[in-house]
């Protein structure tokens, strides 16, 4: 381990559901993996609220519309 190297969260678990970490520059494939990995989650997060906006601000919405919004 290099001095310079930092500890990452990485965005995804183990087997057993613990959080896994990646020592390193951030330069390498494990890092750019994780970097593709959150890019994707970011953008899912960014749709999700689009979608809660408009089923929120139409006032139509049905129970399990609702549900399924919180899942």
């Amino acid at each position: 381990m290099h001095p310079t190297d930092t500890a990452r969260l990485l965005p995804w678990s183990s087997p057993d559901g613990k959080p896994c970490f990646l020592v390193g520059d951030g330069t390498g494939y494990v890092s750019r993996l994780a970097d593709e990995m959150e890019e994707a989650q970011l953008d899912s997060a960014a749709e999700l609220g689009e979608e809660a906006h408009r089923i929120l601000a139409g006032r139509a919405w049905t129970p399990g519309e609702i549900h399924l919004l919180a899942l």
